[in-house]
């Protein structure tokens, strides 16, 4: 039997590489990361930039589990699309103000693009949960909530 991937489960897929990979260089090359991606945001501080990593990394694994189930979509998007989503609002609110000089150019495809992205994806699993056939077996004997 052939398997689809439907368009949210490929985002999906996309979002979990994104932030997965961003997670983890910011937890293990730390300074290579701040150098590389927030050399402009102030002093290097080796346990924030790896708070950043634990942050990033767990909205990695929330968007794999929501990419393979489908019916835990709305509880495993929710976080990473409000971690997103308030960062990416900090973003711009530093670069209207002009109080961080963010490059307007690369925070629109590595801050506000995922962000919009994991909101528009959670507040639709939220509004249209999947069917309940798309999340794992119920217990025998269990009625369904």
């Amino acid at each position: 039997m052939e398997r689809r991937l439907d368009p949210t489960t490929v985002l999906l897929g996309l979002l979990a590489l994104y932030a997965g990979v961003n997670g983890l260089a910011a937890l293990f090359a730390a300074g290579a990361w701040y150098a590389r991606v927030a050399h402009h945001s102030g002093a290097f501080n080796v346990h924030f930039v790896r708070d950043v990593g634990a942050a990033f990394t767990a909205c990695g694994v929330a968007f794999a589990f929501a990419a393979l189930r489908p019916g835990w979509r709305g509880g495993l998007l929710l976080a990473p699309a409000v971690f997103l989503g308030t960062h990416a609002a900090v973003h711009a609110v530093e670069t209207w103000t002009h109080a961080v000089p963010h490059a307007a150019w690369s925070d629109l495809a590595g801050v506000h693009a995922p962000a919009l992205v994991a909101v528009v994806l959670a507040g639709r699993a939220l509004a249209h949960p999947a069917r309940p056939s798309a999340a794992l077996p119920r217990a025998p004997g269990r009625n369904p909530a």
